[in-house]
């Protein structure tokens, strides 16, 4: 009856870390939502909200994520992973749902609850949702990870289409040029778009708030309580994982938990912060992300912004937005499966993604002037490479530095994508203006081959010790 209970408590919890990990869509929807909101602040509000430069909305989002993860630790240590969750999606939905307000008065202010509030509660749920991974799941980890953090971008195959068949319902087209960009000026169409930011932020939440009544804690982690902080939460002897020793609050030992194949698993030798900071290992890692982060941050930002400049029909570029998620998702759990088969390396992943990113990034400016087929085709390709990042920092965190200390070293080497954000969003908009959409897109193919060279040189391995 118990080894019943606990398998149902496991079943539950990995479907509620899908849903934990909803506020993750945004990255995915922001692209076609940034469109209108960018219409909304320079022809609707203008000047009154414009206080600010709406590039730092993804960048600051992107940015927070890594303090996100940073915080999901000493969340857990003091309150548990489930109030943790609870925690982060206040703090998330906090920030989304009140942007629907304050997109009406400021953009900087939409910046910061959109962009900074909403990011940090996202960092820490996604940060959390691995926690349960890693202690529920026993085998093929990178697998379920990519899962994971495949959910939101499949969801935002259904956000897209909301969001166009709500805001944009006849298909305008942009029709109002300001610079190298081209903007809305459809008046029903503007004042519908801080609807449908609150429609969002209501749906993320009523997802999450479900995704935190399925998950329970495992029964070899049993919660640190104030009155007993001595219970560790897995045992780690000599490298591997002793399920044996877990003990319950009581004192008792567990019963062996059942497992397919064996009840212990050989880990790397766990690794610290400074010694994860001195590894290659982290570097190559590090610089994969930066890489990565810069085209994601590019493609989200303006893929359906500089498509409208050569391909008129707004509903075929939110087409191209949907199909993102599908593209991503089911490349995510490609390499997660080949990663946990040993089939690709973590180089392999790395020296792949990069090779076809900085390839795509030269040929970007090319592609909506050919066809809108082509353009879909590169867009869907460039996004099925950024979506591994996630998988593979997530995945090579775990394998290469143990999981002792999977939160601070994940956080260490997601600040690529902190460091990233804020670098960009400092001179992505002053490189448009200067130089055009041309030099912008090879700015990314060309931070793409630097990483790559480092890549190919810096001797990585599968274990550090």
């Amino acid at each position: 009856m118990g080894m019943c209970k606990e398998r149902f408590a496991k079943v539950a919890t990995l479907v509620g870390v899908h849903l934990l990990t909803a506020p993750s869509s945004f990255l995915w929807n922001y692209g076609n939502l940034s469109a209108y909101m960018e219409s909304y602040f320079h022809v609707f509000c203008f000047p009154g909200c414009v206080d600010g430069d709406s590039q730092w909305i993804i960048n600051l989002y992107v940015a927070s994520f890594c303090p996100g993860l940073c915080l999901s630790r000493p969340l857990c240590n003091y309150l548990g992973m489930r109030w943790s969750g609870i925690v982060a999606m206040i703090i998330c939905n906090a920030g989304l749902i009140s942007s629907a307000w304050s997109i009406k008065v400021s953009v900087m202010g939409t910046s910061l609850l959109m962009g900074l509030l909403c990011g940090l509660g996202t960092g820490t749920s996604l940060c959390t949702a691995f926690m349960y991974v890693n202690a529920w799941v026993v085998k093929n980890k990178g697998l379920f990870v990519a899962t994971v953090t495949s959910a939101p971008t499949i969801l935002s195959i259904l956000q897209n289409q909301m969001i166009t068949m709500y805001v944009n319902p006849k298909n305008l087209k942009p029709d109002t040029a300001i610079g190298p960009k081209t903007y809305f000026s459809d008046l029903a169409l503007l004042k519908r778009v801080p609807n449908i930011v609150f429609i969002l932020g209501l749906m993320t939440f009523v997802l999450q708030l479900l995704g935190n009544i399925l998950v329970s804690d495992p029964p070899s982690t049993p919660k640190t309580t104030s009155t007993d902080k001595t219970q560790k939460s897995i045992i780690l002897k000599n490298g591997t994982y002793d399920t044996k020793s877990a003990l319950e609050p009581d004192g008792e030992k567990t019963k062996d938990i059942e497992i397919a194949t064996a009840t212990t698993e050989q880990l790397p030798r766990p690794l610290k912060a400074l010694e994860v900071l001195k590894t290659g290992s982290f570097k190559a890692l590090w610089l994969y992300v930066v890489a990565l982060m810069y085209g994601l941050i590019l493609k989200n930002n303006y893929y359906k912004q500089f498509g409208l400049l050569y391909i008129e029909n707004d509903k075929f570029l939110t087409l191209v937005g949907s199909l993102i998620p599908v593209t991503a998702s089911i490349t995510r759990i490609a390499f997660g499966g080949l990663l946990d088969r040993n089939i690709l390396s973590i180089k392999d992943c790395m020296i792949i993604t990069l090779s076809v990113n900085s390839l795509l990034c030269d040929f970007w400016w090319f592609a909506p002037q050919v066809n809108g087929l082509f353009y879909m085709i590169l867009i869907l390709s460039m996004a099925s490479m950024h979506s591994v990042t996630y998988t593979l920092a997530a995945t090579g965190t775990l394998q290469v530095f143990g999981p002792a200390n999977f939160a601070t070293n994940f956080a260490l080497v997601y600040t690529a994508a902190t460091v990233t954000s804020i670098v960009t969003a400092l001179t992505v908009n002053p490189l448009l203006q200067a130089l055009g959409w041309f030099w912008l897109f090879t700015s990314c193919g060309i931070v793409s081959g630097v990483a790559l060279f480092s890549t190919i040189v810096i001797n990585m391995e599968k274990k550090e010790t």
